[in-house]
């Protein structure tokens, strides 16, 4: 189990209904650390990320309560569920005056997803999100924009200057 107290609000928020509770405890249980390190990847600290998924977790119990259905693509719905909830955590706006090329980490093709993940960590929020969304989750530049509240003009800006950051250039 990734983290209990996750788990224990999702029973107690299930428990009138038996076969819901054994649907989100089977979602749960497969999804959980994967959207962990989504979450880790817009946020960094690791208890808000397991307050983020919680939640996650929550709102698809309570809006789906008719017709439970746990399918194939539920990661990418509770990745989509995630993704909104790290970008609306004001997190991603925290820093929206600091677009400076901050410090100098190189990653290669060769580097490890925990090298990754240690750079993107330096990077401001701001340019950290807008990576994440472009590049590592594949949004469009202007879903981007709009979902962090600037221009697909900025968001492009950012996601280049996060590649010359990131590769130490």
């Amino acid at each position: 189990m990734v983290f209990r107290k996750a788990y224990n609000s999702l029973v107690w928020a299930s428990s009138k209904d038996r076969q819901v509770h054994d649907k989100i405890k089977q979602g749960f249980e497969e999804h959980a650390g994967r959207l962990i390190q989504v979450a880790k990847r817009y946020v960094v600290e690791e208890k808000i990320s397991q307050d983020i998924v919680t939640d996650v977790f929550l709102r698809w119990a309570f809006a789906e309560k008719e017709g439970l259905n746990i399918e194939k693509n539920l990661f990418f719905l509770l990745k989509e569920y995630t993704i909104d909830l790290c970008v609306t955590n004001g997190n991603a706006k925290s820093d929206t005056q600091n677009n400076t090329m901050g410090p100098v980490c190189t990653v290669t093709a060769e580097s490890s997803g925990e090298e990754m993940f240690n750079a993107l960590i330096t990077l401001p929020a701001l340019k950290r999100n807008a990576y994440n969304l472009v590049i590592l989750d594949g949004y469009a530049p202007s879903v981007a924009a709009e979902r962090l509240g600037v221009s697909e003009q900025e968001i492009e800006k950012l996601v280049r200057n996060a590649r010359m950051t990131l590769q130490g250039k």
